[in-house]
């Protein structure tokens, strides 16, 4: 289904000229809001959500020992619960992305990701309406 038919079911719309156009950055699976504020983005007619990017959320975990052979998977549980939301939702027309599976080392060597890749590509387009990046973490 398309977003768009959801919204429209709502019975609410919005002027062309107020709406946004949003990429969505965040930690999906790290704690119980960030599934609710994706929701709220997608029911949000003055959103058009361009695309959800999920991340890691281990950087709490780097100095844990025990914890450090599961570094590297949470963006993938993150990305599970994006297909999750957008199936129960049943919105086929928002893409996700994956994001990168691990917190920054330093400024030289910044690892590529689809997800980056996306906002640059999003950022580039010639497009009258305003872009913004709603981080979540």
């Amino acid at each position: 289904m398309k977003r768009s038919e959801i919204l429209r079911k709502l019975g609410f719309t919005v002027p062309e000229i107020k709406k946004k156009r949003v990429i969505i950055v965040s930690d999906i699976k790290c704690e119980a809001d960030d599934p609710f504020a994706i929701v709220h983005h997608l029911l949000t007619p003055c959103i058009e959500v361009k695309g959800i990017i999920a991340t890691h959320f281990e950087w709490r975990y780097i100095h844990i020992e025990k914890l450090k052979p599961q570094r590297g998977t949470s963006m993938e549980r993150s990305y599970e619960e994006g297909k999750k939301i957008l199936e129960l939702m049943e919105i086929d027309d928002v893409p996700l992305f994956k994001g990168s599976r691990y917190e920054l080392a330093n400024e030289e060597n910044l690892p590529e990701s689809p997800g980056a890749d996306f906002i640059i590509e999003e950022a580039m387009k010639e497009d009258d309406m305003p872009l913004y990046v709603a981080l979540q973490g």
